[in-house]
């Protein structure tokens, strides 16, 4: 059967080609062709490897209602997508002819913009260090929900010591190693709360 028998997509508010984590819902718009028997559809949210359209993982299920089964649209709540990647929609239904299939084209999801800062100077083995993770705010940047998941994405922030500034055969030499990672989980923030600071002693002595 052809995957033109029905169309999907993913509306994204305001036009834009990608979406921010967090930031609010998404609409999925759905149409079957009328004059197919179609007995069962679903709608498949997948997760793409990020170098090609392969199926990482199959984020969430909707399975169609026998009412209004052949056209519609649906919200797709905030948090469902909850980390950065590549995403898209699949439509599978059955019908007394055969099944038939539509999918979008993926859509990109991406962390709200985030600034990481440290202090400029810090004293060997006197005292932690501070790292402040502070969420820029903007209109269509601001979370407005926590992860529907009960393991929630994550992202990491990595530490790296550059070494003494040495200078060999005329030539600055700088040997970075790392030091340490850190591992957040998004749903940590909310549209109340923005800056997060960590003075952990992980970061002692090493930077």
């Amino acid at each position: 059967m052809s995957v033109t028998a029905a169309t999907l997509e993913l509306k994204l508010s305001g036009n834009v080609t990608r979406y921010v984590v967090f930031t609010g819902s998404l609409t999925v718009a759905y149409d079957i062709n009328q004059s197919l028997n179609v007995s069962w559809a679903t709608i498949n949210l997948v997760e793409l490897f990020p170098a090609n359209d392969s199926v990482l993982s199959v984020v969430t299920s909707f399975d169609l209602p026998k009412a209004g089964m052949m056209s519609g649209e649906f919200r797709l709540s905030c948090g469902t997508i909850d980390h950065a990647g590549r995403y898209r929609l699949q439509l599978e239904f059955d019908t007394d002819v055969g099944r038939g299939s539509s999918r979008t084209a993926p859509v990109e999801a991406v962390w709200p913009p985030l600034v990481v800062s440290v202090p400029s100077t810090h004293v060997v083995l006197d005292s932690n260090v501070r790292v402040s993770v502070t969420m820029a705010r903007g209109e269509d940047t601001t979370p407005r929900c926590r992860s529907l998941h009960a393991e929630p994405g994550q992202f990491i922030i990595e530490f790296v010591y550059f070494g003494r500034v040495e200078t060999k055969n005329g030539q600055r030499v700088v040997e970075p190693r790392k030091v340490n990672n850190i591992s957040l989980l998004f749903s940590e923030f909310s549209s109340a709360y923005f800056d997060r600071i960590w003075t952990g002693s992980n970061f002692t002595g090493n930077t």
